[in-house]
C-alpha cells in the first residue's frame, strides 16, 4: 500500500505517541474516563456534542466497588472540590432548537451555579448555520487524549455483548434502551495529545472564553496509564485530521474528507467501514473511483451500518441520499466484480424479529494497514459543514508486521462483535481479507450469526429525479454547505447557529450582572 498520511493534505499533524489505541463501546471508554480523570493534577479538557450531567460514567458491579460518585457531573465536581488546583473545563455545542426535547434544559445553570469555581462550561455556536460541533474528546493533563464518536451522556452506554436485555443499560430516569455500539480511540503521550490541546484551546478562544493557561506537568505523570482494552495500536507516531467549516474569517479544512478518499484510493484488498451513515458524494465518488481503476485488485468492501436511520428526523435527513448512495456503489461493485457486503448486527428477541444493534461508530480500516477513528460520519455535512476530530495510523510497509497485526486483531474483535462469534474457526475466517465478503455473507443469509444483510431499498425513479435538484440544498446533509449559508437569511441563521445558550444567556442576564443589576 502506498502512504496515505500526508500533512497540510489529510492530516494537520502526525505526532509521536507513548501508547494508543481504541475502546470498544461505552463501557471501557466511560470506564477509560473515569480512570483518567481520578489522575488528573492540573486539567481535564471536555468538549462534546451532548453531555448529561446525571449520566452514570461507572455501572453495575464497578460503581459498587467505587464507593464513590459515578455520575458525571457530581464525579467532577467532587474532583474539583478535592482538588481545588485542577481545572475542568467543558465546552458544548450550542444546539439548536430541534434538539430542545431530546436534551437537558438549563445545562449551564447547572454546570455554572452547582459546582466548585474551578469547573469551567461554555457554550460554543460559532460555527455556519445548520451546522453542529460535532467533535468528542478529552485531555487529561495534556498527556492522556480521548477522541471518537462517544458523548458522555445519556443512551450511549453498553457492553460489547449487547444484550437484548441489560439492567444497567438504562437512562437516570430508570428508562431502558436498544442496544448501542460506538468507538473511542485513546492516545497516551504529551506530543499526541498537543495537537488536540491546541484544538480545544482554539475552539474556546473563539467562544470568547478567557485564554486558557494551561500548565503541563514537569515530568510526564502518565506513562503508565492503561486503558481497559486488549485492543491496542502498535505505533510510534498517529495523526490528526479535522473538518472545519470554510466560515466565520477561517479557511477551514476538509482534511478528514480527503483522509477518507485517500485511504479509499489506496486500498488493494479490503476496505472495512463502520459508520453510522453513509451518504457522503465525496465517499461514493472514492469507491466508484476506486472500483473503476483498471489493473488493480478486486476488493472486499464491507460495510457495517444502523439496520435504518435512528429517528424520523434523521431517515428524513440522510435515508434517501444513503439509498442512492449504497445503490450506486452496489451497481459498479455488480459490473466490475468487487465484492461488496452491506451489514447490520441483531439479535433475536423472543418472538424470532431481529433487535437492531445501533452502529454509531465512525472507523475505516484498509487493507489491516491503515485505520482511523473519531467523530465523522461518512455523511456531506461531516466532510464539510460540521467540526470533526479523527486520529489515525498506518503501517509504514512490510518492515512493520507489529502495527499489522495489531489492526488485524482490531478489526476481527469487532467483526466478531457484530456477528456473535467466538473460537479460534470463526477468528480464522474473520481474519481474512480476500473473501471475506463471501464468509460473511454465508453467515448472514444462513443466520447463524448476529450479522444480517442490509436490505437494498430503491426509491422510485421519479423520487430520485425530484432528489437530485434538491441535494445541494438539502438543509441537514447539504453538499454545498457554504452556498446553503450564504443564501439564507439572517434571521434563519441566528436560529440555528445560536441555540439553546442564546435562552440561557438571556436567564442569566436576569439573574444580574457582575455587579448584581440586571445586564
Amino acid at each position: 500500500m502506498r502512504p496515505i498520511l500526508s500533512i497540510g493534505r489529510n492530516c494537520v499533524d502526525i505526532q509521536p505517541v507513548h501508547r494508543s489505541g481504541i475502546l470498544v463501546d461505552g463501557e471501557e471508554y466511560y470506564t477509560a474516563f473515569y480512570l483518567a480523570a481520578q489522575r488528573a493534577e492540573h486539567f481535564i479538557l471536555v468538549a462534546g456534542w451532548q453531555f448529561d450531567s446525571e449520566v452514570a460514567i461507572l455501572r453495575g458491579e464497578q460503581g459498587l466497588e467505587t464507593r464513590g460518585l459515578v455520575r458525571l457531573l457530581p464525579f467532577l465536581n467532587e474532583l474539583c472540590r478535592a482538588k481545588p488546583h485542577l481545572q475542568i473545563v467543558i465546552l458544548a455545542w450550542d444546539y439548536s432548537f430541534i434538539y430542545a426535547l431530546e436534551r437537558e434544559w438549563m445545562q449551564k445553570v447547572i454546570f455554572d451555579w452547582t459546582t466548585q469555581p474551578n469547573l469551567s462550561f461554555r457554550w460554543d455556536s460559532n460555527h455556519p448555520a445548520g451546522g453542529s460541533h460535532h467533535q468528542k474528546f478529552a485531555i487529561v493533563d495534556g498527556e492522556i487524549g480521548f477522541v471518537g464518536g462517544m458523548d458522555l451522556c445519556e443512551h450511549r452506554w453498553d457492553d460489547r455483548g449487547h444484550a437484548l436485555s441489560n439492567p444497567r443499560r438504562i437512562k437516570a430516569s430508570g428508562i431502558g434502551y436498544k442496544p448501542y455500539h460506538d468507538v473511542q480511540g485513546f492516545v497516551v503521550g504529551r506530543d499526541a495529545c498537543a495537537p488536540l490541546m491546541e484544538i480545544f484551546s482554539q475552539r474556546w478562544a473563539e467562544t470568547g472564553g478567557d485564554p486558557l493557561t494551561l500548565q503541563l506537568p514537569e515530568r510526564p505523570l502518565h506513562h503508565d496509564f492503561h486503558p481497559p482494552t486488549r485492543l491496542t495500536v502498535d505505533a510510534d507516531a498517529v495523526a490528526t485530521s479535522r473538518t472545519v467549516p470554510r466560515t466565520l474569517g477561517r479557511e477551514g479544512s476538509l482534511e478528514i474528507m480527503q483522509l477518507f478518499s485517500d485511504a479509499i484510493l489506496a486500498a488493494e484488498e479490503l476496505i472495512y467501514i463502520e459508520t453510522q451513515y453513509v451518504s457522503a458524494k465525496s465517499v461514493q465518488e472514492a469507491l466508484v473511483r476506486r472500483m473503476l481503476m483498471r489493473n488493480q485488485p478486486l476488493l472486499d468492501i464491507v460495510l457495517v451500518l444502523p439496520m435504518r436511520p435512528g429517528e424520523l428526523k434523521e431517515r428524513f435527513a440522510v435515508g434517501l441520499s444513503q439509498a442512492k448512495v449504497l445503490e450506486c456503489v452496489r451497481q459498479v461493485a455488480e459490473s466490475t466484480g468487487h465484492r461488496l457486503g452491506v451489514y447490520y448486527s441483531a439479535a433475536p428477541n423472543g418472538n424470532g424479529k431481529p433487535v437492531a444493534t445501533y452502529i454509531h461508530s465512525k472507523l475505516m480500516m484498509v487493507d489491516d494497514q491503515f485505520l482511523t477513528v473519531g467523530s465523522a460520519n461518512m455523511t456531506n455535512r461531516s466532510m464539510g459543514l460540521d467540526t470533526e476530530l479523527h486520529l489515525a495510523w498506518q503501517a509504514r510497509g512490510p518492515d512493520d508486521p507489529a502495527l499489522r497485526r495489531s489492526l488485524r486483531r482490531i478489526r476481527v474483535s469487532l467483526l466478531a462483535e457484530h456477528a456473535g462469534l467466538s473460537g479460534v474457526l470463526s477468528v480464522r475466517h474473520l481474519a481474512q481479507r480476500r473473501g471475506l465478503v463471501a464468509y460473511l455473507n454465508a453467515l448472514a443469509e444462513r443466520e447463524v450469526s448476529r450479522l444480517r444483510l442490509q436490505e437494498r431499498v430503491q426509491a422510485p425513479e421519479e423520487v430520485v429525479i425530484r432528489y437530485i435538484d434538491v441535494d445541494r440544498y438539502n438543509f441537514f446533509d447539504p453538499q454545498e454547505p457554504q452556498l446553503l449559508f450564504e443564501e439564507m437569511g439572517a434571521e434563519v441563521q441566528e436560529f440555528f447557529t445560536h441555540g439553546i445558550g442564546a435562552l440561557t444567556r438571556r436567564i442569566e442576564n436576569l439573574r444580574g450582572g457582575t455587579d448584581g443589576t440586571p445586564s
